[in-house]
């Protein structure tokens, strides 16, 4: 078995690893998990976020949705308001548009050595 592959892609996830906004993203993390008021906020979301969709799968006339709706906004408004939230959803967006290029580029050189039935491999 050729392990080329494999190896090419675990240099791929050190070098992911080493950049700035994959560092800044676990900091960001380590602050939710270390840090009581972040916790907490994240902890209301997940609850409000919870409540919400218990509720709302019934419609817009259960007796609780517009209590269950108001307290999801307000939870999420507090959470998206904190700078390390802000900061671990840029960074998380930065690693994200990388591995959407790098999926993209495997895609096309893929794309150049596709076989089908009316044509022939164009690099082989």
């Amino acid at each position: 078995m050729d392990l080329t592959l494999y190896e090419q892609a675990d240099n791929i996830i050190a070098v992911i690893k080493k950049s700035s906004a994959y560092k800044n993203m676990i900091d960001s993390l380590a602050r939710f998990e270390s840090e009581a008021n972040l916790k907490e906020k994240v902890n209301n979301f997940n609850q409000s976020k919870r409540m919400y969709e218990s509720v709302s799968i019934y419609g817009k006339h259960h007796p609780d949705y517009q209590c269950a709706s108001k307290s999801l906004v307000e939870a999420k408004a507090n959470l998206f308001a904190e700078p390390a939230y802000e900061s671990y959803l840029k960074s998380l967006k930065e690693i994200n548009e990388e591995l959407r290029v790098f999926s993209s580029e495997i895609e096309e050189a893929l794309r150049e050595c596709l076989v089908t039935k009316d044509q022939v491999c164009r690099k082989g």
